[in-house]
């Protein structure tokens, strides 16, 4: 690249960076959040996503270089993508509305990078994987390390495999092994699942050390990787999780077909939808029926005896923060009494009154403390019931099996589908779109005809819960069956 076009490509680099103020060590700073784009350290290489395109070249144009003496193009061809056999067991059919998605997975043509906003609970895994069955193509998958075991178990009980038919990659050693099979012609796993940190590395080293990366046991370039694995088709789950980490895969990716999974596809920051529309155009999303309406949300108002005692904000940034407010309330043995009392008058009217064997409650916490404390409260209360913690150090059946299990959003609040769930308790006062959506979203519609309750608390003398309940209003106002708002006139 000449200075000249070094120049240029960075100034078409500034519209995909993410500013905004992180934390560094003691304090927050303004600067780069995230950059939508790729350097080499070397400058010898910038890669954009393949959307952005024709905006490139008119920017091309508009500095004067876009003559096609100046430019060369090269469309590289398809990796050729070994066939597999992939039957689903018969016991697995299709409902209705997702006969549709699996044709859009299928069908010829582009883009080849397409996404699928069903609402939770709708099926998005089996969709993915009929849809994978009937393209016979060897799949990569790209999850973040906690949705490996889920999607190990999915593919075992919806799909006719042996257990070496699914390879698990999780670590550059792993990476590297997998990279040795593929070159020598040993690798025969159908569906190979990656953890997406581990690509993560692999591109991060790339980056910096260029092509000197095959001397380091990497047997080829990450650009390389769909075709040297013999792969033709892509998916990413939960995409809106991680991102800006996919969307940096996408700048390395060159398959038949990718296939995105989200139910949260939007947020509140207009950067971020602007890169969404980059990845998946709108009009090329596949975004299913009408949203269901099946669970009964409830907004509980509570107030402390002493709220001056209470600590939430960010002792550096001043934002509120609900780990700061449970830790506060952990160090106080008698609040911390009261306000697990709270709850368990909530698990008691909402969740034991009426219950019957096989429904499970979700409560959701913030600091892995406050599980603990819940957990062992809850099994002390009811010690005929299955209480457990579920973080991420947790085996996964915490997660599924209990009647009560005490989890946090990073570990439960997103694609794990667990069984006869009949209530959720947020006890976190969050504001993202994503985040109660998700959580929302944990709860299904039951086949009994008995009508799912989500409820979260708020506390009257914070106004950020205050808000919080606000947006939610609004959030909610054409997702819930029903939206109530209810008080505890009795301080804790």
């Amino acid at each position: 690249m000449s200075p000249q076009g070094r120049e240029v490509v960075e100034k078409f680099t500034r519209q995909f960076i993410h500013y905004g103020r992180r934390r560094r060590g003691r304090r927050y700073v303004a600067g780069q959040i995230n950059e939508y784009f790729a350097w080499r350290r070397d400058h010898r290489e910038c890669r954009f996503h393949i959307n952005v395109l024709e905006r490139f070249e008119t920017h091309l144009t508009a500095c004067g270089i876009g003559h096609e003496s100046l430019i060369e193009r090269v469309e590289e061809p398809l990796p050729v993508a070994r066939e597999i056999d992939l039957p689903i067991f018969d016991r697995w059919t299709l409902r209705d509305y997702q006969e549709p998605a699996v044709d859009y997975i299928t069908t010829d043509g582009n883009p080849r990078s397409r996404f699928i906003g069903l609402q939770t609970g709708k099926g998005k895994g089996i969709t993915a994987l009929f849809g994978m069955s009937r393209l016979r193509l060897r799949t990569v998958i790209e999850v973040l390390p906690k949705y490996i075991e889920k999607w190990v178990l999915e593919i075992r009980e919806i799909c006719n495999v042996e257990l070496e038919d699914v390879m698990v990659v999780r670590g550059v050693r792993h990476l590297k092994a997998l990279l040795a099979m593929a070159g020598s012609g040993t690798l025969h796993s159908p569906i190979i699942i990656i953890s997406s940190k581990t690509l993560q590395r692999w591109i991060n080293v790339y980056e910096r050390y260029g092509e000197a990366t095959l001397e380091m046991g990497y047997a080829c370039l990450p650009d390389q990787l769909m075709g040297w694995l013999g792969a033709g088709f892509r998916l990413i789950d939960e995409v809106h999780e991680h991102f800006a980490m996919q969307f940096r895969f996408d700048l390395y990716t060159h398959c038949q077909r990718s296939l995105s999974l989200s139910a949260t596809l939007l947020h509140s920051d207009g950067f971020l939808n602007r890169m969404y529309e980059i990845a998946y155009p709108s009009q090329t999303r596949y975004k299913g029926p009408a949203y269901d309406r099946y669970v009964r949300v409830t907004a509980l108002f509570y107030r402390f005896r002493h709220p001056e005692r209470i600590r939430y904000r960010d002792p550096i940034s001043k934002n509120y923060s609900h780990q700061r407010f449970e830790l506060s309330i952990l160090k106080d043995p008698e609040l911390l009494a009261r306000y697990l009392e709270l709850i368990d008058g909530v698990v008691r009217t909402r969740y034991l009154h009426g219950h019957e064997q096989g429904e499970r409650l979700a409560i959701f916490f913030t600091t892995v403390g406050m599980c603990t404390k819940a957990t062992g409260f809850f099994r002390e209360r009811y010690p005929n019931l299955d209480v457990r913690r579920y973080i991420e150090e947790d085996p996964f059946e915490n997660a599924i099996k209990p009647d009560i299990r005490n989890t946090t959003l990073l570990s439960g609040g997103t694609a794990i589908d667990i069984p006869h769930l009949t209530t959720v308790i947020l006890t976190i006062a969050i504001s993202s779109l994503p985040a109660n959506l998700q959580v929302l979203g944990r709860l299904r519609r039951l086949a009994s005809g008995k009508t799912p309750e989500f409820i979260y608390l708020n506390c009257m003398d914070i106004l950020q819960h205050r808000a919080y309940h606000e947006r939610k209003v609004e959030l909610f106002r054409y997702r819930a069956l029903h939206h109530d708002t209810e008080y505890i006139h009795s301080p804790i």
